[in-house]
């Protein structure tokens, strides 16, 4: 395994690290160049957990691809948009070191849960903005994810169905309507945003399904290829839904369920069929006998 950790500095603020997981591949193979998934973990903007981090950055790797977590600003420092400008500069610098890494910078993803999934559908309708590329000094081009994937994802500042403490901390000092109505993201989708795999649950207090739902009506007027799963149960932050991210604290508040649950668990395994169904390389034809 190649590990690095890469700082991610912006604004005059050393917050971001971006924690790189790179399969060592043997010299011989064939197809030497990967896709790779940038995680975005959620944390209501208040921290970064790492349930939804290096565990899924490490079933990625072992499924064929790279993965790199980003720990992003958060609290005090997570004023809109320093996060996404963080995120921005991540992704760009995947695609600008894919030789090093040996990343197919045609395939580089986002993956975000909770307020990491707003963060990454930040990313995926403020790419081609004019003013986030200015701020980051990056092409448009380099800052646009091939697709996203979006869990149990924080989308609206609408105050019937937000997280409060998400937007919250995203308009800290600087509250406005304006500013309100820039971060609600259902509003903000366009034909230019990219690719998406959407899933959450029907009974998730924290982050209502209503999010999810107004992110796929805003997807489907625009014409964005997407796919989404409503499991019928669970509570939020399940992660992979597996004993891979059980913690003592979910054991106290729920023994009886232990957040583990395998039929939701199979969003992973239905998002990697859906990644290499739209984005799978073809494979190399067979050598030549002479």
């Amino acid at each position: 395994m190649i590990f690095d950790t890469i700082p991610i500095p912006f604004g005059g603020k050393e917050n971001a690290t971006l924690s790189f997981y790179c399969p060592d591949l043997p010299k011989n193979t064939v197809l030497p160049k990967r896709p790779t998934v940038l995680v975005l973990p959620g944390g209501g903007y208040g921290n970064c957990s790492d349930r939804e981090a290096e565990v899924i950055a490490l079933r990625f790797a072992t499924s064929g691809y790279n993965a790199a977590v980003l720990r992003y600003s958060v609290g005090q420092e997570a004023a809109f948009p320093q996060s996404l400008c963080e995120a921005a500069k991540a992704m760009a610098y995947l695609k600008e070191n894919a030789e090093r890494y040996q990343i197919d910078p045609a395939r580089v993803y986002t993956c975000g849960f909770s307020a990491g999934g707003h963060l990454a559908l930040s990313l995926g309708v403020f790419w081609h903005s004019d003013w986030l590329s200015e701020k980051v000094g990056k092409a448009k081009e380099l800052l646009r994810p091939t697709a996203q994937i979006i869990c149990y994802p924080v989308v609206t500042s609408d105050e019937s169905f937000t997280h409060r403490g998400s937007i919250a901390n995203l308009v800290r000092g600087q509250e406005s309507p304006e500013l309100r109505a820039l971060v609600s993201l259902e509003n903000q989708v366009t034909p230019e945003t990219p690719p998406t795999f959407l899933w959450t649950t029907q009974t998730d207090k924290t982050v209502p399904y209503r999010n999810s739902v107004a992110l796929l009506n805003a997807l489907m007027e625009n014409g964005v290829k997407t796919e989404f799963h409503l499991y019928g149960w669970g509570p939020h932050g399940l992660s992979l839904s597996d004993r891979t991210i059980q913690t003592v604290q979910n054991l106290a508040k729920s023994p009886e369920n232990r957040h583990i649950n395998p039929h939701v668990a199979t969003w992973f395994p239905l998002c990697f069929e859906w990644l290499e169904f739209q984005f799978g390389a073809e494979l190399l034809p067979a050598p030549s006998e002479n």
